[in-house]
């Protein structure tokens, strides 16, 4: 995996994780198909469809131990619970009743400066 993947794979979210490990197991289950339907029309008793499709399924198997499994970051999954349980205990609130002090605050020209 290149950094920049790998960077951007530990800033995402519990729930961006699990979209990407079930986007990946649709990707991979397809190519299943894909590569028997090849193998079967193009080598009669010669099968080797298999050898990639174990090789590509220890990839989603790890990844998806990392996002469902033991290795999955609970920390996040209990912030997420935490952070839907809140929002649907919250009572409605319209964007006038927010309070925001910060931009009460008139600034000058020159203090912008």
């Amino acid at each position: 995996m290149s950094k920049r993947k790998k960077e951007a794979w530990e800033h995402m979210s519990l729930r961006e994780r699990r979209a990407a490990f079930r986007r990946h197991l649709r990707v991979y289950l397809v190519m299943c198909l894909f590569f028997f339907g090849v193998n079967a029309a193009t080598s009669y008793g010669n099968w080797w469809f298999y050898w990639p499709i174990l090789g590509w399924g220890l990839g989603v198997a790890m990844q998806g131990v990392s996002v469902y499994g033991p290795l999955a970051d609970k920390e996040d999954d209990l912030a997420q619970n935490e952070w839907e349980t809140r929002s649907l205990n919250a009572p409605d609130e319209s964007p006038e009743s927010l309070e925001l002090p910060e931009l009460d605050k008139r600034y000058q020209d020159d203090e912008l400066v």
